[in-house]
């Protein structure tokens, strides 16, 4: 641990970060510069953990606007996302929004914190808006491209980075439960097209898929997994099981229960499940 946050090295020049939330970011490095994908929740010592992590310049991209993705970036005077999740980033960058998440996911950490918890600022930050096909070069043939993904949010953006054969997807794969059921949420059938793009991208080009929440790591399974969901969810055959996340009631494609990490886990043992509005059913 570094402070508040587990950092887990990938591959050379591929990191992890873990906050205290369970929430997760990644720094990718070049030989000329660096780039943070998603920024934990912003609390603590996050931008020193960084910087004792790489000496390069620095950019910070979001995968999306949640609360848990953008606290980070508040420590920078710039960063990168899709400009169709700017009303989301303005909701979630409260210090109310991002203290409950943290006390939420993790209430005995954030009490520990005590005056270390202080959280980042949002203030007058430059916001540059990225689009599909984007390339961000980082040096030493080391390069993100960027791929529109709508889903968990209308502005949910992957990382690919063909030099490491991986991509990172944010919320929109997750092993226990991607939540659509939000109103920032995209339609299903847009979901599921972005799931088709990764789907298809796996077949000769990526061969791991790095998440912002539970084990962190998914691959071709996963994917097929949840677009089989997305499948039932659209013919009408799937469970329909009736759920309430957020205090937002929904339906789970999948029957499941609450496991010993608080998470949901699918009765069946498969990963992947899909939270979608009751009204689409």
């Amino acid at each position: 641990m570094n402070g508040y946050y587990k950092v887990t090295n990938l591959y050379p020049g591929v990191t992890r970060i873990t906050g205290v939330a369970g929430e997760m970011c990644y720094l990718v490095q070049g030989t000329q510069s660096a780039y943070l994908i998603d920024s934990c929740s912003g609390y603590s010592n996050f931008k020193h953990v960084i910087e004792n992590l790489t000496p390069l310049p620095l950019r910070v991209g979001l995968t999306h606007g949640h609360c848990d993705h953008c606290g980070g970036a508040f420590f920078y005077p710039a960063f990168d996302m899709h400009c169709a999740d700017l009303p989301v980033l303005q909701e979630h960058q409260s210090l109310e929004k991002r203290t409950c998440f943290v006390r939420m996911k993790n209430d005995r950490a954030y009490k520990l914190m005590g005056e270390d918890k202080a959280f980042s600022l949002y203030s007058s930050q430059h916001i540059h808006f990225l689009k599909h096909g984007d390339i961000i070069d980082l040096g030493g043939n080391i390069k993100l491209e960027i791929y529109e993904t709508p889903g968990h949010t209308k502005g949910s953006l992957c990382f690919i980075c063909r030099a490491f054969r991986c991509a990172f997807t944010g919320d929109n794969l997750l092993d226990n439960t991607v939540l659509l059921h939000l109103p920032e949420a995209a339609s299903l059938e847009k979901y599921a097209r972005s799931l088709d793009i990764l789907l298809d991208l796996s077949e000769q080009e990526i061969d791991t898929f790095f998440t912002a929440h539970g084990c962190g790591t998914a691959n071709r399974t996963l994917l097929q997994n949840l677009i089989q969901c997305c499948t039932d969810v659209q013919k009408n055959i799937d469970d329909k099981m009736p759920w309430n996340y957020f205090s937002i009631p929904c339906l789970l494609a999948r029957r499941a229960h609450v496991n010993g990490n608080n998470l949901l886990s699918r009765d069946d043992g498969l990963i992947g499940n899909l939270a979608y509005p009751a009204m689409d059913n």
